[in-house]
């Protein structure tokens, strides 16, 4: 016959032991969907929170207008569509976007506007590559004053 103290350390120990259990797969299961959590964001499937980089492109070039907002030459590649890529400094890619609807000023150029999401904010500094041309580079101290705005100026 079991003693009415036997019988209370026995739930004693029971009650330690689920607790025990209930905590370690509480633990697994937050540890697995922070992994899948990892695993999403580097496929693509979902981004970790950033911020929205707008930016303009503004090609100055006298034939540009002439040549509907398609740029000439060295700016043969920049119009409606143009891929812009936006880099951290070792060159990893931090987002991707098209550039917009061109707005004509004057008979010397057109103004491009476009918007990368998603935008880490931890990077050192960030470049800005508008189809084939040099990437304007710019600090992140100088993009967060600038309220995450990105300005590239091409000129013929």
């Amino acid at each position: 016959m079991t003693t009415t103290s036997e019988h209370d350390a026995y739930d004693g120990s029971d009650r330690r032991m689920l607790l025990g259990v209930v905590a370690s797969v509480l633990v697994l299961g937050l540890l697995l969907a922070a992994l899948g959590q990892l695993a999403l964001a580097r496929l693509g499937v979902f981004h970790e929170p950033g911020v929205t980089v707008i930016g303009t492109v503004d090609l100055v070039d006298h034939g540009t207008n002439a040549n509907g907002c398609t740029g000439i030459g060295a700016y043969s590649d920049v119009a409606v569509g143009t891929s812009d890529t936006l880099t951290d400094p070792t060159g990893a890619v931090l987002g991707m976007a098209r550039l917009g609807d061109p707005i004509e000023f004057g008979d010397a150029g057109c103004l491009f506007t476009f918007r990368v999401a998603h935008v880490p904010t931890s990077a050192a500094g960030y470049g800005v590559q508008v189809g084939q041309t040099e990437p304007v580079v710019t600090s992140r101290a100088a993009m967060s004053a600038n309220g995450w705005t990105a300005e590239v100026h091409l000129e013929r």
